[in-house]
């Protein structure tokens, strides 16, 4: 299962370390039946389960346009050589993942763009 969250998360890992999963980011809980309760708050959104592998497509232009609206949201934006090498790897990520790519690698990705056109510190809150 792989899961987006929609608000700000704190989760306990398996190595008991609490840790903070900001509104945006993609992951894939350790424990899917113990996200159920954060899934029907609607603090987090399932992006791709095995029961609806058809939505990969629909999990890969969630992703996007959820980085999209983070620049808008964030009111600035500067193109370079970085954001246009990594709009070129969205690109070859998403025709792959047709084929079985990786959805977190394209997450990674989107991300990736966003702080480097943005200049955002990959810390700072949105």
């Amino acid at each position: 299962m792989i899961c987006m969250a929609l608000a700000p998360l704190k989760t306990k890992g398996p190595d008991g370390v609490i840790r903070e999963i900001p509104a945006g980011e993609i992951f894939t809980p350790a424990n899917p039946e113990a996200i159920r309760p954060m899934i029907d708050k609607g603090k987090v959104r399932v992006i791709e389960s095995a029961a609806n592998s058809k939505s990969s497509n629909d999990a890969l232009d969630t992703i996007l346009l959820n980085e999209r609206d983070n620049v808008i949201r964030l009111g600035r934006w500067k193109p370079t050589e970085e954001t246009r090498r990594i709009e070129a790897e969205i690109d070859r990520i998403y025709l792959d993942d047709r084929a079985g790519g990786k959805l977190l690698d394209f997450a990674d990705a989107c991300r990736r763009w966003r702080e480097s056109g943005t200049g955002e510190h990959p810390n700072e809150k949105l």
